[in-house]
This record gives structure tokens, sequence and C-alpha cells, in this order.
């Protein structure tokens, strides 16, 4: 927290040489039963009172000068789980803006090894004759670096498009030292760029292989460097996607390689997937 430690003329009283007093007041409350520590202030509070989740404190001093150091405290929350909660607030009577307010907040606790929710990822690639070159060769090492980061909890599988597809394997694979080799090995063989490019095809293939996912994320990642003729079709099929009820839909996100991909569509697509957007337009 950090508060501007300065105040206009008009507020200042005009005798300079009488002491002045500066006084402080802070009280924290985190909204949960968690122990809180002072971590920095810039001026030196007293502490007053502590309970579960409050801390009071208090600075008042005589000063022949006004001091213009800005006030700053920051804190922390010692949780050894994750906790969180969510604070709301109704507008009062005589607000013009009568739309309500809220604050999220969650502490993400010490235990750094513990794993909240498993992932399910399909890494889906663009392997048509215009991504030759530095874009295949620059995807396979994003790949190679991204199923490398999952986790021993997690599955993943990969299909390469172009006119046609090519799975990885017939179903998700568990993340193993095994199984990571073998699919440096598949990419290795089979990331050869070529022929024309059905991203529908792909992404349809991609959807049913996590369509029955249960207590797990289910993550889509496409790579592609070119423009589609049923992005319409592609879209309508992952809006539609998200709305079926008692399942958990796929988060997709999209990431468009070179000047004469279809990037809207690659936008649009990760905003009805709920997912992210990137792009390189040029590859060094």
């Amino acid at each position: 927290m950090g508060v501007p430690f300065s105040f206009p003329e008009y507020v200042i009283p005009l005798a300079k040489k009488l002491p002045k007093k500066e006084k402080i007041l802070l009280n924290v409350n985190s909204s949960s039963e968690t122990e809180i520590i002072c971590k920095h202030t810039s001026h030196p509070l007293q502490e007053v009172s502590r309970e579960s989740g409050k801390l009071s404190f208090a600075y008042e001093t005589e000063v022949l000068t006004w001091t213009h150091n800005d006030f700053t405290f920051s804190y922390v929350v010692l949780s050894g789980h994750i906790s969180g909660g969510l604070l709301l607030q109704s507008p009062s009577m005589h607000d013009v803006d009568q739309r309500a307010m809220f604050s999220m907040y969650l502490f993400p606790g010490n235990q750094q090894s513990m794993k909240v929710f498993k992932r399910e990822v399909v890494f889906v690639i663009d392997i048509s004759g215009s991504m030759e070159g530095k874009p295949i060769k620059a995807t396979k090492n994003a790949i190679f670096t991204a199923i490398n980061k999952l986790e021993p909890k997690d599955s993943f599988n990969i299909i390469a498009f172009n006119g046609e597809i090519y799975v990885f394997s017939s179903v998700m694979e568990s993340v193993t030292e095994d199984t990571i080799d073998k699919a440096c090995q598949w990419i290795n063989s089979n990331f050869l760029a070529s022929g024309s490019t059905n991203i529908s095809q792909a992404l349809n293939k991609a959807i049913e292989m996590v369509s029955n996912s249960t207590g797990v994320i289910p993550l889509i990642f496409l790579v592609t460097d070119g423009t589609v003729e049923d992005e319409r079709h592609i879209c309508e099929a992952i809006k539609s996607e998200g709305t079926v009820g008692g399942m958990i839909s796929p988060r997709v996100h999209t990431f468009g390689i070179g000047l004469y991909c279809n990037h809207h569509f690659l936008r649009m697509l990760s905003i009805l997937g709920r997912g992210g957007n990137d792009a390189a337009y040029e590859l060094g």
C-alpha cells in the first residue's frame, strides 16, 4: 500500500516555527483467520493491537518541518494452504453508479510442490507446406520445451496436421520420461512441412480427445501460419462446445506465425475458447 504524504498549502498552518504533530493510524484486516506479518513500512509504526487476521499500528511525533516521504506499507499473510475469499459491497442509495463492487483475494500458501489441478493438454500443430524452414524448426523447439514443462500428473497428446491429421497416440498419454522421449522422436519423424491446411479436422480430433475430461483442466494449443475457409464453422463449433452442460469444455489457446496468417480468426477462436492468443510475425 502506498499513500502520497504531501498536502496542499491551504491545509498546512502558516506559523512555520511552531512544533507540528504528525499522526498515522493504520488498521489492517486480511479478511482471513491467518497470521499477518509486517514486511516493510516507510515510517516507524508501533504495533497497537493484534488479532487473528488483524493488525493495528500507530505513529505520532512532533516535527519542525512536515515529512515529505510518501507513506508505504507492505505485509504478508502466513498460510500453509491455499485460501481466499470474496468481499461484496452494495452501492449507497445516492450513488450515481448503482453497480455493486467486489474484491476477490487468493493466498497461494507456501506449499509450492502441491498441485491443485491436473491438466490434459493437446498440441495441435500445422505442418503444411508453408511451415517449411524456420517456422517448423521454431515450432518443434517450442513443443519440445512445452512437453518437458508438463507435470507428472498431467497427460498430453500431439496432433500434426496439413490436409490430413497425424496423431502421436490414440489415447492421452501420462507424462513420464519414456513418453516424453517417444513424443520427441515422433515430432522429429512427423514434423515434415508439406501439403495444404485443414484446421477444422485437427481441432475436432483434439476436442474429441478431451471431451470426456472429469476432474482435470483440458487445454488445446493450436499453432498455425495459415488461413482457413471454414473459420465461421470452426468458431461455432468451439462456441457450442462451451455450452455443453455437465462437461468441462477445453480452453483453446492459439498462436499465429507470419504476416499471412489469419490472426483475426485466431484471436476470435481464443476468445470463444476462453484461452490466450499470441503471434510471431517474423522469425529471426
